[in-house]
């Protein structure tokens, strides 16, 4: 009847409608996961670009104080300290922390006209870490001792390479603290440290400090 053959034409139509939406709507999908992908390309390169600008400009403040003060300006520690072994990146990386961009000098006296020139000039601010007047712990030696029955542990300032005049800036940032291969050896060096002070702890006034450790992973216990 014409009624069914108009029932038939309108579901044909209702049907190519339908097919023709989908089609669209997957092309707008296409179009907009493309321009996401130019979105996320530019912020990327704005990043970059942000990022290649911070690190000339701390290079330039390196290098004018350098000009300026001489040979006691040394170095940010992310250019002076180096681990003997990429495998120990990460974990020096947790270690040194906020000391990052550190400024290290030879002295008070350094570190007081290297401020005075980035306040004068209004440049930012720099954190220094002058090595005359710098105070830490000597490493402990039994600590030594004790991590060498573990083949996978080292102190951190065992494996990192540095200048000699630098010493005392790299004992202050890394202490006694302990590299381990895995967290498994971190934490129970760790545990063995803590239940070795409860347990001098109840013969001396004082407890020994705790043993710091990181892992390879960069896990700090």
């Amino acid at each position: 009847t014409v009624i069914e053959t108009n029932l038939a034409d309108r579901l044909k139509e209702k049907t190519l409608a339908i097919e023709n939406s989908e089609t669209l709507q997957a092309k707008i999908n296409i179009h907009n996961d493309k321009l996401n992908e130019l979105f996320k390309k530019q912020g990327d390169a704005r990043v970059e670009q942000s990022e290649m600008k911070r690190r000339k400009r701390s290079q330039e403040i390196i290098s004018n104080l350098q000009s300026l003060f001489g040979a006691g300006v040394y170095g940010r520690v992310v250019d002076l300290l180096e681990p003997v072994s990429r495998k120990y990146n990460l974990a020096l990386t947790r270690i040194i922390g906020g000391h990052m961009n550190s400024i290290i000098v030879d002295s008070d006296d350094t570190a007081r006209k290297c401020l005075g020139y980035l306040k004068d000039g209004k440049i930012g601010v720099e954190t220094f870490l002058p090595c005359n007047s710098l105070r830490f712990k000597q490493i402990d030696e039994q600590i030594r001792d004790r991590i060498q029955k573990q083949k996978t542990a080292t102190l951190a300032f065992d494996i990192i390479k540095f200048i000699p005049e630098i010493r005392n800036a790299v004992m202050f940032i890394v202490r006694d603290i302990v590299i381990c291969g895995d967290d498994d050896v971190a934490e129970n060096l760790n545990a063995d440290r803590n239940s070795s002070s409860q347990n001098k702890n109840r013969r001396s006034r004082h407890a020994p400090s705790k043993l710091e450790t990181v892992s390879l992973t960069g896990t700090h216990f």
